[in-house]
């Protein structure tokens, strides 16, 4: 058994296809076929089942999907370990939420330049569902990220725990030092950005628990929160770093909200290794990440301790 067969064998299971699998690893598709007939003979099962969309694993090979994730992250963290510890250099793109790159671009920027002058760094901005496809298809080398669920084909580890809040405009005298409950916006207006599909799960899951039925309206935000505000009234539901420039700014006013969080994390593809520049420049933003919320520069947030990628 190789790691490129079990590599192949995620692929697949991804994917859907050969086809598919073999764009994910940048290779052949006769290459990727081989890998998994070699090894279904080696074990002496069947690790997939054709359907009409294409192929699933078989119940021995969702067995051995569960290993091969655990084993090629020892394999990765094993060889990054082992290697000479050589300049850092190469070209590494890594994908950003909008919010937090709007704040911490500049910084990451001058700290990989300053740290590891040696590294060609490209950012992309987007959201989370899609920068999560970007890592998939090798577009993006890692990212910063939220995702509500496990993602297959991806490496998540969770970094930084932020408040959902209450955001409104100044006259409703909201204060990040007086947290609320959800059960206190039961029947009250509320919009939320549609952009952030997961924002919504997070929001009804928290109707499920507490009883409390605010009455949302699904609205796309403009780049000014204000505004979008002063236009149509009421009150909107945000994760604290989209607004952390208006509430300092005193263009708005926030409380979080007891029972609504979101959780950023930093991932990488499990199809592929990581590139050495990539985990040593989401290193950096770590240590910025940490760096502000000690400093409380990131209101309302924690980090979160996990063992590295």
């Amino acid at each position: 058994m190789e790691i490129k067969q079990l590599r192949a064998l995620l692929a697949i299971a991804e994917a859907g296809t050969v086809t598919g699998a073999a764009a994910l690893l940048n290779t052949v598709q006769p290459g990727i076929s081989r890998r998994i007939r070699l090894l279904e003979e080696e074990l002496g099962v069947a690790l997939f089942q054709r359907v009409h969309s294409g192929m699933v694993l078989t119940e021995e090979g969702r067995a051995l999907a569960r290993h091969a994730y655990r084993i090629i992250q020892e394999v990765d963290q094993a060889m990054l370990i082992a290697r000479p510890k050589a300049s850092v250099e190469g070209e590494v793109t890594i994908g950003l939420m909008r919010s937090f790159y709007e704040r911490y671009s500049a910084l990451v920027l001058g700290a990989v330049r300053a740290r590891y002058p040696g590294i060609e760094l490209k950012i992309i901005v987007g959201y989370s569902n899609n920068i999560a496809s970007w890592l998939k298809t090798g577009e993006v080398d890692a990212a910063l990220l939220h995702l509500p669920h496990p993602n297959s084909g991806l490496r998540l580890r969770p970094v930084v725990r932020e408040s959902l809040c209450l955001v409104a405009l100044p006259a409703a005298g909201l204060s990040m030092d007086e947290p609320i409950d959800f059960r206190s916006l039961h029947e009250c207006p509320i919009f939320i950005p549609g952009y952030i599909a997961e924002l919504r799960e997070i929001v009804d899951n928290a109707m499920v628990r507490t009883g409390a039925y605010p009455v949302l309206t699904i609205r796309t935000l403009g780049r000014g929160f204000r505004e979008t505000l002063e236009a149509f009234g009421g009150q909107a539901i945000l994760p604290v770093s989209s607004v952390i420039g208006e509430l300092e700014s005193g263009r708005l006013s926030a409380s979080p909200i007891r029972e609504l969080s979101r959780t950023l994390s930093v991932a990488v593809s499990t199809l592929r290794q990581p590139k050495i520049p990539a985990v040593k420049t989401m290193t950096l933003i770590e240590e910025l990440i940490r760096s502000s919320v000690a400093q409380g520069e990131w209101l309302s947030a924690a980090m979160v301790v996990e063992p590295p990628l």
